[in-house]
């Protein structure tokens, strides 16, 4: 009799323990997620989430300080030989590109334009047209302050005249007008579209045209499109 008993209270206890493990269990699991979102509750309302928008290239320079970010070294060695190039889009896909180029605008260095904008063309017909920038700061240039409005993808910047000086385009859904060229295509893509650039190094690939100069950045990595930039060219004294 008293072996029985010793018997059913020790299945008992164990009953028990068990019993207890999972409930603790249980209890852990709801404070973790419960702590989870509070720190994702108060990210959110500290505004400290991560925003999936990318603010332009000009304004990561001038949020570190520099005026102007430096174009390329004209001095440098230019890699002259381009290999033959095999036309690609920016998905991937192949024959996506013949339908791009159809319709979008070939690129003219007689007459250039990036996203269909020109350096010199007036602030008011340009309103009229993009609508409410996003956002919008200043930067020093060497010799006036120009004044950026940052759309979705892409950024103009305006002289003291309120015309044109650049244009930027960073991001792959804004279509350039560049023959079909997306940010995020590969340097033999744009040599293919665009022919032989002016300049060719391992980052830049540059091309002079009637008062303006197209700059394409690259990831000398990947050797991708990172961005796209027409700039109003002064001639030198």
């Amino acid at each position: 009799m008293i072996t029985t008993l010793t018997t059913k209270q020790i299945a008992y206890a164990a009953a028990a323990c068990t019993m207890l493990v999972l409930l603790s269990s249980c209890s852990l699991g709801v404070t973790g997620l419960e702590s989870a979102n509070t720190s994702r509750l108060t990210a959110e309302q500290d505004g400290t989430q991560v925003n999936d928008h990318s603010d332009s290239p000009q304004k990561a320079y001038v949020s570190k300080g520099d005026a102007q970010e430096a174009l390329f070294e004209e001095n440098s060695s230019q890699d002259t030989t381009i290999a033959d190039a095999t036309t690609e889009s920016s998905t991937g896909k192949a024959g996506t590109k013949q339908a791009v180029v159809k319709e979008e605008p070939k690129w003219d260095s007689k007459a250039p334009k990036l996203h269909g904008i020109s350096v010199g063309d007036a602030k008011f017909v340009l309103d009229t047209r993009l609508g409410k920038q996003a956002d919008s700061y200043t930067i020093e240039d060497e010799k006036e302050t120009i004044t950026v409005l940052e759309y979705p993808g892409f950024s103009v910047g305006y002289g003291a005249d309120k015309k044109v000086r650049f244009v930027e385009v960073f991001e792959k859904t804004v279509a350039s007008g560049l023959s079909g060229l997306r940010v995020g295509d590969s340097e033999n893509a744009v040599t293919t579209a665009l022919g032989k650039p002016t300049t060719h190094t391992a980052s830049v690939l540059a091309y002079q045209a009637t008062g303006a100069l197209l700059k394409l950045d690259l990831d000398p990595q990947t050797k991708k499109v990172l961005s796209m930039k027409l700039f109003l060219l002064v001639d030198k004294p």
